[in-house]
């Protein structure tokens, strides 16, 4: 889940919502979604690392609080060295190509399919990343010390 920010971010809608309106007026552009065993993938799909962080993040107080000041991203950073150092989120899990190939993947800190370039409240992670096009862009890493999470 999420606010939707970084998938609206990508598509460069804008807040204002004059601007928004007018926007509708423009000719439909089409998106892809894709769609799983339990819903939808608008943005990315997230094990890991970045689902700990986002799942932590939605239910913190301190992101609302910050959010009085304009300053709701920085939960997100907060809540991430909280897991780099803390909590570290594994997540295993097997990939199925349209080929049919399958891909095992154990034990990994990081994982995110996307069609979006931002994640986490405005961090671009997936610069050619995009809505418009059939196309998952992949990220995972395993971070098994504490350093190589920080490098992840």
């Amino acid at each position: 889940m999420g606010s939707g920010n970084d998938f609206a971010r990508a598509l460069g809608l804008k807040k204002d919502l004059t601007h928004l309106i007018e926007s509708t007026k423009q000719a439909l552009k089409e998106i892809t979604v894709y769609t799983y065993q339990k819903g939808l993938v608008l943005n990315s799909l997230d094990l890991g690392f970045a689902s700990w962080v986002i799942n932590h993040v939605e239910q913190s107080q301190l992101k609302t609080k910050l959010n009085k000041y304009h300053l709701g991203k920085l939960t997100y950073i907060l809540t991430a060295i909280q897991c780099l150092i803390k909590k570290p989120a594994f997540a295993s899990l097997c990939l199925e190509t349209e080929a049919g190939e399958v891909l095992e993947l154990r034990n990994q800190f990081f994982f995110s399919l996307a069609n979006n370039t931002y994640f986490g409240g405005g961090v671009m992670i997936w610069p050619h990343a995009t809505a418009y096009l059939e196309q998952l862009d992949c990220v995972y890493a395993k971070g098994e010390t504490l350093w190589k999470r920080v490098l992840v």
